[in-house]
């Protein structure tokens, strides 16, 4: 499944190397294309790929981070402003799970 993980990091003097880590080892492909929005590729659920990822967020002392992920299922339905290699993740990894 296509995702899109999208995220407001609140600490800016924590240091997320952990978070970045979960992310990248807990799916198949990813393509960090925004400072704060990833395309994560995954066979895992939504649920089962927050639950990888959750415990590296900032969730309490004044600093609550923020997340949201969902399915792609559309790949045709979409516009905006991204680099190349970003529309092209997009398009190839949609038509390698479709077939």
């Amino acid at each position: 499944m296509l995702y899109i993980l999208t995220y407001n990091l609140r600490n800016f003097e924590h240091d997320y190397a952990d978070l970045y880590s979960a992310i990248k080892n807990n799916c198949d492909e990813y393509h960090h294309f925004m400072e704060s929005s990833w395309f994560i590729k995954t066979d895992m659920s939504a649920k089962e790929f927050e639950k990888k990822i959750s415990p590296h967020f900032l969730t309490g002392h004044g600093h609550c981070d923020t997340w949201f992920i969902a399915e792609l299922p559309d790949n045709e339905n979409r516009e905006g402003m991204m680099g190349t290699s970003a529309w092209r993740f997009l398009k190839e990894k949609k038509t390698n799970e479709e077939g």
